[in-house]
C-alpha cells in the first residue's frame, strides 16, 4: 500500500502501536511518510515518539540508506537525513481525558507536526454514548485551539454522513479531515444496496 501510495502521489501515514521504537523506525524506513501514534497522554510520551522518528543528535534512530525510504542506497545519506527531518510527520492520537490538562505542553514539543483527536475512545474514557457529544466537541475545540497556538494542524475522523459530519468538524477549523475507512465505507455501499435489493422480493 505504501508503494502504491508513493506512485500516485499520496503521502502514506501509518498508525503505529506506542511504545514500541522499532515500529517507528521500520514504518519511517519501509516508506511512510508519516506515522500516527494513539494514546499520547503527555510531552514526555511526545519526546519518546521524536527519539524514535529522529535522527541523532535530536532522536536515537539509526542510520541507514538499504531501505525504500532511502531509496535502497541510490541517495547520499546525508541528503535522506535531510528529506527525513523535513519531509516524515510525526502525529499523535489525543483520545484520553487526562491528555486535555497537558494540550499546551504536547503541543510544545517543536517536533511533533499534527494531532488526530480519536473521539470515540475519547467518549468511551467518560462519554459513553454520541461521538458528537458536546464534551467530545468541547474536547475537541481545546485542542483545535492548543494546535493552534504551537502552529500543529489537527485531524478528525468522521462517520456517515460524511459531508455533514465533516462540515461541523471543519466549521470548528479542524485542518485534516478522515474520511471514514475502506471497510466502513465499503460495508455502507453493501448495506444500502442490500436493503434496495431486500425490496424486490
Amino acid at each position: 500500500m505504501i508503494r502504491a501510495a508513493t506512485i500516485s502521489d499520496i503521502v502514506p501515514i501509518l498508525r503505529i502501536d506506542r511504545d514500541d521504537p522499532n515500529a517507528v523506525r521500520k514504518a519511517l524506513g519501509m516508506g511512510a511518510e508519516g506515522i500516527l501514534v494513539p494514546h499520547i497522554n503527555t510531552a514526555e510520551e511526545v519526546e519518546e515518539v521524536v527519539k524514535a522518528a529522529k535522527f541523532q543528535p535530536r532522536g536515537e534512530r539509526g542510520i541507514g540508506t538499504l531501505c525504500f525510504s532511502g531509496s535502497w542506497e541510490t541517495v547520499r545519506a546525508a541528503d535522506w537525513l535531510a528529506w527525513s527531518h523535513e519531509e516524515q510527520l510525526i502525529g499523535i492520537m489525543i483520545e484520553d481525558h487526562r491528555a486535555i490538562s497537558h494540550l499546551d505542553k504536547i503541543m510544545a514539543v517543536k517536533e511533533l507536526d499534527y494531532t488526530l483527536l480519536g473521539p470515540s475512545d475519547f467518549r468511551v474514557d467518560r462519554l459513553p454514548g454520541e461521538v458528537n457529544h458536546p464534551k467530545v466537541m468541547d474536547a475537541l475545540v481545546k485542542t483545535v485551539k492548543a494546535v493552534d497556538r504551537y502552529g500543529k494542524y489537527v485531524c478528525i475522523g468522521v462517520g456517515y454522513p460524511l459531508v455533514e459530519n465533516a462540515k461541523k468538524f471543519i466549521d470548528v477549523a479542524c485542518h485534516m479531515i478522515e474520511l471514514g475507512h475502506g471497510v466502513t465505507i465499503l460495508g455502507t455501499i453493501w448495506r444500502r444496496n442490500g436493503e434496495e435489493v431486500r425490496k424486490l422480493r
